[in-house]
């Protein structure tokens, strides 16, 4: 069974791109417990994090001990907590990351728009002028 439909994945992501996402990269995003835990509008920026990384490291059969332990959205800004990295790989996945996390700074977390740093009275989030307002997604 992949991870992706097991037990422990978040019954959420079932059938949507959070899902297919996992599947994809089962190893690495297996100790994902919470899934990703931001909106839908960032889902292309994990995408492209994913395959940059694939692309740069050879895949998850080079890098079987890297594991993503949470991927989310926290005052506005995309957080991406990971483990079991050797020193040697440590600051290729730190430039991906940066990268990812430039565009998600620019990017509405819930429509994938351009958007800015807003805060509204519900929480701190990058939206579009269409979103500034908008009370926080559930993951």
């Amino acid at each position: 069974m992949c991870e992706a439909t097991s037990p422990r994945a978040n019954r959420g992501e079932r059938h949507t791109w959070r899902e297919q996402l996992r599947a994809s990269y089962a190893i690495w995003t297996g100790d994902l417990a919470r899934g990703f835990e931001h909106g839908d509008g960032w889902a292309s920026i994990c995408e492209d994090l994913l395959r940059q990384l694939e692309n740069r490291l050879g895949g998850e059969a080079n890098t079987p001990n890297l594991r993503f332990r949470q991927i989310k959205e926290k005052l506005g800004s995309l957080r991406v907590y990971f483990g079991g990295v050797p020193e040697d790989i440590r600051a290729t996945i730190d430039d991906v990351l940066r990268e990812a996390e430039a565009r998600a700074s620019l990017t509405c977390e819930i429509c994938g728009q351009p958007g800015a740093l807003s805060r509204s009275t519900a929480w701190v989030h990058v939206a579009c002028p269409a979103h500034e307002n908008a009370e926080p997604p559930s993951y």
